[in-house]
């Protein structure tokens, strides 16, 4: 029973330990949301024939730029939106092709 008590104890305390760690871990800064999405829509060959273009401003990222279709406007939004540190996406993002 005691050695029960111990192992619980000490599963407690790593859960807690964890949750502190991650508590302080910092958030990206908005430069680093920005290089981190662009870099990203940049890489993604789906994105070569249309320059997009990224800021960030308090965790919100706003798209501009001009792509071939809505499919491509909504993915563009999707990719940003699974950046760690953005809260929201504003697609500004002109479409050639409805």
């Amino acid at each position: 029973m005691r050695t029960v008590l111990k192992i619980s104890v000490l599963a407690v305390a790593a859960l807690l330990a964890s949750g502190v760690q991650a508590k302080t871990m910092s958030m990206p800064t908005d430069q680093q949301i920005t290089a981190t999405v662009q870099h990203q829509i940049d890489n993604d060959p789906a994105f070569a024939a249309d320059p997009i273009h990224v800021t960030t401003d308090h965790g919100v990222v706003t798209l501009s730029g001009i792509v071939d279709s809505r499919y491509e406007r909504h993915a563009a939004k999707k990719l940003a939106c699974r950046v760690v540190g953005v809260k929201s996406v504003d697609a500004d993002l002109g479409v050639v092709n409805n």
